[in-house]
């Protein structure tokens, strides 16, 4: 049985014999939410994105929906096409099916001039009716896939506040409660002006005085104490302070510095002039003395200088030309202290 829902369809009624098969149709109507250029009428919706069941894809890629409405679906119903992403509402059933468990099946599409003559030879609706026929006549190449089926990926319609009608209204500004006055008699005189009321349950209210045993004119007013959670809301008076970013930590570096040669590097601490032990030391750094030495001995000034000067003796000893001494051995060693120091040492 196929069922084609129009703009004048009795949906209530419809409803009460589709409500058994887990479909339903609603009042709502379809709109299409861009001009393609082909359909001059907004009810006139062309859906490219709106195949949910991969078997009915195969047969048909889009189609034309013309002043149709929209459906919900419960298990065991099957929804089987959509709205897609460019029609509001977006992503609602448009078409759904039914088997029974006796084999009978039903077919539901909520626009009746689907398959008019004017719009039947436009996009898929064609091969849309063909499916459909041939759904219910049981043919092979007709089928719906399980999978799909049981992940459907339509949404139903939330209700939604009209965010048009809040915006018009007038938004008040949190402030502080005023304090009740002391006279309450006129805070009620005022507001049974204003608002009106009645004034039935003032005699048994005044009768209080004599039930409490209490002078007239001592019962007050006591304001409620409430436990917020929160400090009260105050209204901004001033922009927000807003902190500037940190600057990047990055080591720097100086690069004449790093890249100097020995020579400059040791013209620029006599340069400087300042403590000799200091001087010393980076001198020793420079030209590479204090790597020889133990880490405590690094910082010492005369550790440094001994080193060096015995290196000197030790280089002076060897034959240098005149035969003062001999040659060194094999085991003597050449020890580099920078570019322009180089010594032999005998281990």
């Amino acid at each position: 049985m196929l069922f084609l829902i129009g703009e004048d369809t009795n949906a209530s009624n419809l409803n009460f014999l589709l409500e058994q098969y887990g479909i339903n149709a609603k009042s709502d109507k379809v709109v299409s939410a861009a001009f393609n250029g082909k359909l001059m009428h907004p009810r006139e919706c062309l859906i490219t994105d709106g195949i949910t069941n991969r078997d009915l894809s195969k047969h048909v890629r889009k189609y034309v929906y013309p002043h149709g409405c929209t459906l919900t679906t419960q298990r065991p119903a099957v929804a089987v096409l959509s709205t897609g992403a460019n029609v509001y509402p977006y992503s609602c059933v448009t078409a759904a099916v039914h088997e029974t468990e006796s084999g009978g099946r039903i077919a539901v599409l909520g626009s009746k001039a689907a398959f008019s003559d004017k719009y039947l030879n436009m996009e898929d609706n064609t091969a849309l009716l063909d499916w459909v026929i041939g759904y219910l006549a049981h043919e092979k190449d007709c089928t719906i896939n399980k999978l799909d089926a049981a992940t459907s990926s339509t949404t139903e319609q939330r209700r939604v506040a009209n965010t048009g009608a809040l915006a018009v209204k007038p938004k008040v500004a949190p402030h502080a409660l005023d304090s009740l006055p002391g006279n309450y008699v006129a805070l009620i005189h005022n507001n049974l002006k204003l608002y009106g009321g009645r004034t039935d349950l003032m005699p048994e209210v005044s009768k209080l005085y004599e039930a409490l045993d209490l002078p007239r004119g001592d019962i007050r007013l006591i304001p409620p104490q409430f436990e917020a959670p929160i400090p009260d809301l105050e209204p901004a008076v001033h922009p927000p302070v807003i902190i500037e970013p940190y600057e990047p930590k990055l080591d720097l570096f100086d690069l004449d510095e790093e890249l100097a040669d020995e020579d400059t590097r040791l013209a620029r601490v006599v340069g400087r002039g300042g403590d000799i032990d200091s001087a010393i030391t980076a001198m020793g750094e420079i030209v590479g003395i204090s790597r020889h030495l133990n880490p405590a001995d690094r910082t010492k000034p005369n550790a440094i200088l001994h080193k060096l000067l015995t290196a000197v003796v030790q280089f002076k000893m060897f034959d240098q030309g005149d035969g003062a001494a001999p040659a060194p051995e094999a085991d003597h060693t050449v020890e580099s202290f920078g570019n322009n120091v180089n010594v032999m040492r005998v281990d």
